[in-house]
């Protein structure tokens, strides 16, 4: 497991990008044919509200998209395209579905306090962030 090559924060960073472009399209377009199959146009719905529906329509989709993605292949669209995959950081094989599960809930603290969950992996030796941490798993370049 010496031979792993740890990802960096920038490409990690870059990949979640990606994946949260990528969510955030679908969950709009979701919104959207929802709102219109309810015959509710978007500007009949406050500001406010419409954040709060965004958000809830970005987790559904977020959950099993993380969850699922880690565990099955080890990356997510962006990290495929970054070329990072998620192992486990003690043997270096996939990750359960527990371990999945576990590090998709553990990153909402990864956000809390303005991020500072994630920005661990820019000064941690092994480039973990605080989710990697909390469900011991790692991000290597592949």
């Amino acid at each position: 497991m010496n031979n792993l090559r740890y990802a960096g924060f920038w490409r990690r960073a870059v990949a979640l990008w990606i994946d949260s472009a990528i969510l955030n399209a679908v969950a709009s377009v979701f919104l959207m044919g929802y709102l219109g199959a309810l015959g509710v146009s978007v500007t009949d719905v406050g500001g406010t509200t419409m954040q709060l529906m965004g958000v809830g329509a970005y987790a559904c989709f977020a959950f099993p998209y993380y969850t699922i993605a880690h565990y099955r292949w080890g990356f997510t669209l962006g990290k495929r395209l970054m070329r990072v995959r998620v192992v486990d950081a003690r043997t270096g094989v996939a990750l359960s579905a527990a371990q999945s599960i576990g590090r998709t809930l553990a990153t909402i603290l990864s956000y809390l306090f303005f991020g500072i969950g994630y920005l661990m992996a820019a000064w941690d030796p092994q480039k973990r962030s605080l989710h990697d941490r909390l469900c011991s798993t790692i991000c290597v370049r592949f």
